[in-house]
């Protein structure tokens, strides 16, 4: 457990962490009436967590969460925590990849638009001021929990829809829906988002800021952050570990073209990688000490990114993929997906290219 001057230091990185992201990016009727998900567990039936617990051994009355698996990799979904992706593992065993130490980390949409504003008087969270509009899919810093709306399990597709929260506030509803739709196919977690804007404020305006196309934090056991920083990408160039303890986290990809993945994996490279093809460029890094698991604070991050301006009445929709495996593997699902010939070794799980040295 951290203590209270820890937690507050934490947070005060945070704040510095957005800050370099963000200067680099960075009808409630009808809403709440769409709730016609046969799926969803009862409103009140979800507990909220404690230090330790697991995020499917939640709810009242039934099943927090919907699921898929199969064979290879099984993905839950928190109906609790605004159908983020919370569980991330190899079928069969109970070894979930994905930190979900607090509501700012699992797999989830999180969107920015607008100035940076004070609104302490409003009851802003103090670690999170000035901040722009910034609905998060899983909840906000207070500790309160998006809505969902709507999801479903068709066997082969898991769909959730959201009424989210603004992070820095204290139970303020966003001015939005978030939707969102999950496949597996073998070692791989296909995610298609959809985010629907329906603001009439005129306090924050619109002003473009870098999206996370999503926010990916693992386990800390996957400690090691991989990635190719060359200049001949989709070569089979050497790839690079970046050492960065966040927050505040380390970009790459800004003035060099980009393979447009990255992974954090264990002493034996193995993990999970991160593939969005239409991502500028990356941020992310490491916090904490290397070994943990799913409601440990440290944890690794990462966040394919993209500069967009999202208006008032924003439609605005991407996909990525999640790939479970070694950096070898990784990076040949990568390559196949861009059409690109991948070396025999990948397919039997070896690393793809030498190895350079780390960089800060």
């Amino acid at each position: 457990m951290w203590t209270e001057q820890m937690a507050l230091t934490m947070d005060i990185m945070r704040v510095l962490a957005y800050l370099i992201l963000g200067s680099a990016v960075l009808g409630y009727a009808d809403a709440l009436a769409d709730n016609d998900g046969p799926d969803i567990p009862p409103n009140g039936s979800c507990v909220e967590p404690k230090k330790g617990d697991t995020p499917d051994r939640r709810g009242g009355g039934g099943e927090a969460w919907l699921s898929l698996d199969n064979g290879v990799i099984t993905v839950r979904i928190d109906l609790c925590s605004g159908g983020a992706i919370t569980y991330l593992s190899v079928s069969g065993e109970d070894r979930n990849l994905i930190n979900n130490y607090d509501r700012g980390r699992q797999i989830q949409q999180s969107y920015y638009a607008g100035k940076l504003l004070d609104r302490q008087s409003e009851g802003q969270h103090s670690a999170w001021t000035p901040w722009s509009w910034n609905p998060v899919q899983v909840g906000d810093a207070h500790g309160k929990s998006s809505r969902v709306l709507n999801a479903r399990n068709d066997g082969s597709e898991l769909y959730v829809k959201t009424l989210p929260l603004l992070w820095d506030m204290d139970d303020e509803t966003a001015q939005c829906h978030l939707e969102q739709w999950v496949t597996l196919k073998r070692n791989v977690l296909h995610v298609r988002n959809r985010l629907t804007v329906f603001r009439t404020d005129d306090r924050w305006g619109v002003e473009p800021r870098n999206q996370e196309l999503p926010a990916v934090y693992t386990i800390a056991d996957l400690h090691h952050l991989f990635t190719y920083e060359g200049t001949k990408p989709f070569t089979h160039g050497a790839l690079t570990e970046i050492h960065n303890l966040g927050p505040p986290w380390t970009s790459w990809g800004k003035s060099l073209p980009s393979e447009k993945w990255a992974a954090l994996v264990d002493d034996s490279m193995w993990g999970i990688g991160v593939y969005n093809a239409t991502t500028q460029y990356f941020t992310g890094g490491f916090s904490g000490s290397p070994g943990g698991g799913t409601r440990d604070p440290s944890t690794g991050y990462i966040s394919p990114l993209r500069e967009e301006t999202l208006g008032k009445d924003a439609v605005f929709r991407y996909e990525y993929d999640i790939i479970v495996g070694t950096l070898g593997q990784i990076r040949a699902f990568v390559y196949s997906a861009e059409g690109i010939r991948e070396h025999e070794q990948c397919n039997t799980g070896s690393h793809d290219g030498a190895i350079r040295a780390g960089r800060p």
